[in-house]
C-alpha cells in the first residue's frame, strides 16, 4: 500500500512540474516589445478616436451622401481599433508561450 501511494505521489509531482513548461516566462526584451506595441496601438486607436470626432464634427450632408463621414466610416474605425487589439494580444499570447 504504501508502495502505490509513493508511485502516485511522484507521478503526481512528475505531472505538475510539466505543466509549468508549457508557460515559459517572459524575457526582458519581450516584456519591453509588449510596452512598445502596447503604446503603437493605444496611439493609433487614439488618433483613430480623435479623426472619428473631428470628422463628425464637420461632417456636412454633401460629406455624407459621398460616404466620406457617417456611421459607415466610423464602423470601419471601430473595426480597425478591434483589429489592432486582437493583433496586440496574440502578440502577447506568443511571447507568454515562446
Amino acid at each position: 500500500m504504501r508502495m502505490i501511494n509513493l508511485g502516485l505521489v511522484t507521478r503526481m509531482l512528475v505531472a505538475l512540474s510539466l505543466t509549468g513548461i508549457a508557460y515559459a516566462v517572459e524575457t526582458v526584451s519581450e516584456k519591453a516589445a509588449d510596452s512598445v506595441d502596447s503604446v503603437k496601438t493605444d496611439a493609433k486607436v487614439g488618433a483613430r478616436n480623435a479623426k472619428k470626432k473631428m470628422r463628425n464634427a464637420t461632417c456636412t450632408d454633401a460629406d455624407k451622401a459621398d460616404g466620406k463621414c457617417g456611421v459607415a466610416q466610423d464602423m470601419k474605425d471601430s473595426a480597425e481599433n478591434g483589429s489592432d487589439h486582437v493583433k496586440h494580444e496574440a502578440k502577447k499570447l506568443k511571447n507568454k508561450v515562446d
